[in-house]
């Protein structure tokens, strides 16, 4: 048994979790109102749940089946929503009513987070705020949380754009991440790093690649700010830092540049990388500003 307190708890629907058992979940008598979603997911092909849960509402395979992606079919199930031509009470999901909060969980690292660990113990997960913001990928760009949150619901309710959901009010929608503590052993650090050119991406790059760092972006996309994170024991960090130190001092010695030090709250992000459905990606001091 898994005990529910609906009023705090958060359900988390993870990998496994499929169209069937969200369906079979609100059928139910079980009150939910925080709910979160693995960002990018598929539904198992050939599921026996799914498909037998489809059998009780067929004409609503179309806006549930195959080509429609993982996040949108399970919006649509919570929304509660049936077609305009559906007249059969039994073809139209119950929704959930109650929802309060949606989280789509994010699988690959932010700007500001530290990397997924494999290590052991409590999993709990962090909540992106503009404080601690995300850069969704959106094709070969990034875009802001709120251009992605917009692309999804707008993706969510195209059968009917009348539609509302079960509830009084929609619920408030945002970005999450599952988040591991740190061994007792462990640091994280981050550093800001203006880079001028493809040169010194690279070199830096080549030497970062190692554990325990990474680079984000991850890749190169043109001149601006990149950070560097530093994860693992305070020995493996401060060597880590010491070959990095070593290595831009080569690079800006190679190609006659400066790669400066910057605040990592201030970084702005090379422009290239990111798109947005609005004049600007962000105000947000923290964030890029293309």
């Amino acid at each position: 048994m898994i005990w529910l307190n609906p009023d705090s708890d958060v359900l988390y629907l993870g990998d496994k979790a499929c169209m069937g058992t969200l369906i079979a979940l609100l059928e139910s008598d079980i009150r939910v109102t925080r709910v979160a979603i693995v960002s990018g997911e598929k539904d198992p092909e050939n599921c026996n749940s799914c498909k037998s849960a489809l059998v009780h509402y067929p004409s609503l395979e179309p806006f549930l089946g195959g080509d429609v992606g993982h996040v949108t079919r399970m919006l649509r199930i919570l929304h509660g929503f049936a077609p305009q031509d559906v007249n059969d009470v039994g073809d139209k999901f119950p929704g959930c009513s109650g929802l309060k909060d949606v989280f789509l969980f994010m699988k690959e690292d932010g700007p500001f987070d530290q990397p997924t660990t494999s290590f052991g113990g409590c999993v709990q997960f962090k909540e992106y705020t503009k404080e601690h913001p995300y850069f969704p990928r959106m094709g070969a760009y990034r875009v802001s949380s709120d251009d992605y949150l917009k692309r999804v619901m707008d993706s969510a309710m195209a059968p009917n754009e009348e539609n509302r959901w079960a509830g009084v009010k929609q619920p408030k929608i945002q970005l999450a991440r599952l988040v591991k503590p740190l061994p007792h052993d462990h640091v994280f650090e981050m550093i800001g790093l203006r880079i001028p050119g493809r040169g010194e991406h690279r070199m830096i790059w080549w030497v970062a690649r190692f554990a325990p760092t990474t680079l984000w972006p991850p890749e190169y996309r043109g001149p601006g700010d990149y950070i560097l994170k530093l994860m693992g024991s305070t020995t493996a960090v401060e060597l880590a830092k010491k070959q990095l130190t070593a290595e831009i001092d080569k690079a800006e010695a190679i190609f006659k540049t400066k790669i400066s030090i910057i605040d990592v709250g201030e970084a702005a992000f090379p422009t290239s990388q990111f798109m947005t459905m609005t004049p600007a990606l962000t105000t947000d001091s923290h964030h890029a500003n293309p």
